[in-house]
């Protein structure tokens, strides 16, 4: 079991950031996508549920990236 006050730190810091900075960015694609009202008004939702998932999946979001900018290398 994990210890909670040391093992699980960096995967909560990680989260936590991945799910800030996905909330973001996916509420900015909702209010480019439907318009700053109806954006501003609901896109929060999708942002939230987005930011979750990424969030609880961030070890595999950052591989991907890595290797999305690793193939931009070749």
């Amino acid at each position: 079991m994990a210890n909670y006050k040391g093992e699980s730190d960096w995967y909560l810091g990680g989260a936590i950031l991945t799910g800030i900075i996905a909330f973001i960015g996916i509420w900015i694609y909702a209010i480019s996508e439907w318009g700053i009202l109806i954006g501003l008004m609901v896109g929060w939702i999708p942002a939230g549920i987005g930011a979750f998932i990424l969030g609880a999946i961030w070890p595999l979001v950052v591989l991907f990236l890595l290797w999305v900018w690793l193939l931009g290398q070749m």
